[in-house]
């Protein structure tokens, strides 16, 4: 089946079990939930599975915050992008035991990632 044969079987499903993940710029952790979404449109159901929130360990909160202040180079976060990486997976499969389930359930992952750096007003380069 192609990925996008994937996603359309996925589509169709009247439920559909979600792991969202995401972090904030308080670098607390990877806040992980499973949701079960029924329905489309108007007609659409949420129920919450399962959530927790999985603490960064101290030394990549110190090494997002030098991202933070501009103060990592290119390579530190280049692997800091890695170690992020690995630490949402982890916490998506953390979840998804806690909930009592496998990840053959799960039917797809929706992350917002780590924000490092906002720049809301345009700027030339």
């Amino acid at each position: 089946m192609s990925p996008l044969e994937r996603l359309w079987a996925i589509a169709q499903k009247e439920r559909k079990l979600i792991i969202g993940l995401m972090s904030g710029t308080s670098a607390d952790g990877v806040s992980a939930v499973v949701a079960e979404i029924k329905g489309c449109g108007l007609d659409t159901k949420f129920k919450l599975i399962r959530h927790n929130t999985y603490p960064y360990p101290r030394g990549v909160k110190e090494k997002l915050f030098a991202a933070f202040r501009g103060e990592a180079s290119t390579p530190e976060i280049c692997l800091l992008n890695f170690v992020i990486g690995e630490l949402f997976a982890k916490a998506a499969l953390a979840v998804i035991e806690e909930a009592g389930l496998s990840i053959h359930d799960v039917d797809l992952v929706a992350s917002h990632g780590q924000t490092i750096w906002h720049q809301p007003a345009l700027r030339e380069l």
